[in-house]
């Protein structure tokens, strides 16, 4: 019986070329998934086509009412440039700030209120083009903050490859319209359970905040963190860029070293953009090892005994859950259980092709 010899160098590089792309397809996929951001870097851009708006369009609308604004999108490249532009809604970025929904989402806030003349632009090189925006406040609508946004993107192109692994780039850029809805509109920020995140790589405390309010909020703040035994650990500022009513973002404070496994208390102090005060405080235990991810430790105010661990929005004063970001969820989920499968399926054929002596 012939047997075909196969080298174990050979096999294990092309069975690392199909883990890698596997790997990479998916960062890829979920990447192209994401909001639209900033406009750095880009051959093309969008702001409001009237300069006095300076990046983004601001408004004071009353209900019922209607406006056509005007964006300018420009082609800053030296070849001609096809792109798309759509409408989202404003969703809430990392820290503060804001950031858009991808293409294709359903526009269940502020987003829907928005309509474009035009979606499918040709812009030749160092030019650009106006697009009407008509913003059609509901009859409905509260006194109050809303923000959704215009998105302009390229099509996909192929990102740097190597080997076997295959990305690509989609490039968006987006620019912000601001409604004010005028009327007695509260500022409320509500923080929950800090806990402590060892991905790898990283040591940071996460704040979850949530803007329960009626308008756009940031805060500023500190952050302390001490032993069980009251043993002062390290002191940070907290800053948190603008958020959205109803949104909900993690402010990040990165540790200055790994504390030592053991039990901690974390405590914040916010101040909010009126002057109102927020207080936090949350029981953390740091485990000998590492665990990527982040959980507190939920302690009752009664018996002070330890409820076990739960995630840091799971609490009364934060909801999961923001408009626009249900698709880009289930992408996300789906992406990682199709990944495992096909890393399990792989696995089992590594296995069974694996190389036996003769």
């Amino acid at each position: 019986m012939n047997t075909t010899a196969i080298r174990r160098s050979d096999f294990r590089r092309a069975a690392f070329l199909a883990l890698a792309s596997v790997c990479f397809g998916l960062l890829a996929l979920l990447a192209n998934g994401g909001a639209a951001r900033g406009q750095g870097g880009l051959a093309f851009g969008i702001s409001p086509a009237d300069e006095g708006f300076g990046a983004y369009f601001s408004y004071t609308l009353e209900p019922g009412t209607t406006k056509t604004a005007v964006a300018r999108v420009s082609n800053n490249g030296s070849a001609v440039i096809s792109l798309r532009a759509y409408a989202a809604d404003g969703i809430s970025a990392s820290g503060g700030g804001t950031a858009f929904g991808a293409f294709g989402e359903k526009r269940t806030g502020v987003g829907a209120w928005l309509s474009l003349a035009q979606t499918q632009l040709n812009i030749d090189a160092g030019a650009a083009v106006a697009v009407p925006v008509t913003i059609a406040v509901p009859a409905g609508a509260a006194p109050g903050d809303y923000v959704a946004g215009i998105v302009v993107e390229a099509p996909p192109k192929a990102g740097a490859a190597g080997g076997n692994v295959n990305t690509s780039i989609t490039e968006r850029a987006g620019m912000a319209i601001v409604v004010r809805v005028p009327g007695a509109a509260a500022e409320k920020l509500a923080l929950g359970n800090l806990c402590f995140n060892q991905e790898t790589g990283s040591r940071y405390f996460e704040i979850p905040v949530q803007n329960q309010g009626a308008v756009i909020s940031t805060a500023t703040g500190t952050f302390k963190l001490e032993t069980a035994s009251g043993t002062h650990v390290f002191e940070r500022p907290v800053e948190m860029g603008s958020l959205i009513p109803t949104l909900q973002t993690v402010v990040q404070v990165h540790a200055p070293q790994d504390p030592p496994p053991g039990k901690y208390t974390a405590r914040v102090v916010m101040t909010q953009k009126d002057g109102q005060e927020l207080q936090r405080e949350s029981s953390i235990t740091i485990p000998e090892k590492k665990v990527n991810g982040c959980k507190t430790e939920v302690i009752d105010k009664i018996t002070g005994q330890s409820l076990g661990a739960a995630d840091n929005f799971a609490v009364d004063a934060v909801q999961a859950g923001e408009p626009g970001s249900g698709s880009n969820t289930v992408m996300i989920l789906g992406s990682l259980i199709a990944a495992g499968l096909i890393v399990w399926g792989l696995g089992i054929f590594i296995w069974r092709n694996r190389p036996r002596r003769a």
